[in-house]
């Protein structure tokens, strides 16, 4: 009785986005973290009404209890149904930076869909990498800089309307501003002439350990 009223509701809810192209947003959660997770769950979720419009579960023993294997598993498994299960008619993907997925979506049947990186997993890991870095003692002074950095990956992210030439063009103005320098050959930041936020924070010379690591980390 549970599964027949979960199945209906899952068809109502698919029925109610028929006939419009949705963007799906991907993610597969695991009951342990590392490597030794038994079961996982994916969720599949439209970014405009943010309905579940397919969950899938799994267990490791499908995968040879191999648990890194079961995202594949359970995102391929939930696309093939999306796609040749009408009536939603997916055309894109959003999802972390997955080797996993980026290959999975390279092969047919899901070569056709659009595939996007979600910025929240870029953000946090991004984050994540930037405070190894302040673990040296050489690149402390990085470590107020990590929220802004996050702040303006965000930025560029939200308001460069899909051009991937010019999300790069901001992201990168960031290795400028972050040495004082707001004005260069072929940009300029976007905050008022004359504001820079600067309190409690150096700026970062060319030629320190801080800003060498900052660089490698902005431009991968």
């Amino acid at each position: 009785a549970i599964e027949e009223s979960f199945a209906c509701h899952m068809e109502t809810v698919r029925k109610a986005v028929a006939g419009v192209p949705l963007s799906i947003a991907v993610d597969v959660r695991y009951d342990t973290p590392g490597f030794s997770a038994n079961r996982s769950s994916g969720v599949f979720m439209d970014t405009n009404t943010r309905a579940i419009l397919q969950l899938e579960v799994g267990d490791s023993r499908e995968v040879g209890r191999h648990s890194p294997k079961m995202e594949r598993l359970l995102i391929e498994r939930g696309l093939l149904y999306l796609v040749h299960q009408p009536p939603p008619i997916v055309w894109e993907i959003i999802s972390n930076a997955s080797r996993n997925i980026i290959s999975l979506l390279k092969t047919e049947p899901f070569k056709h869909l659009h595939h996007s990186l979600d910025m929240w997993h870029k953000a946090k890991k991004l984050a994540v990498t930037l405070a190894d870095i302040t673990k040296k003692s050489a690149c402390q002074q990085l470590l107020p800089w990590i929220q802004p950095i996050i702040n303006h990956f965000w930025w560029s992210c939200s308001t460069c309307k899909g051009s991937v030439d010019t999300l790069l063009k901001r992201w990168m103005a960031i290795l400028h501003h972050i040495n004082n320098k707001h004005i260069w050959p072929g940009g300029r930041c976007h905050h008022p002439e004359g504001v820079t936020e600067i309190e409690n924070k150096k700026w970062l010379e060319r030629d320190s350990e801080a800003f060498k690591l900052l660089r490698k980390v902005v431009t991968k």
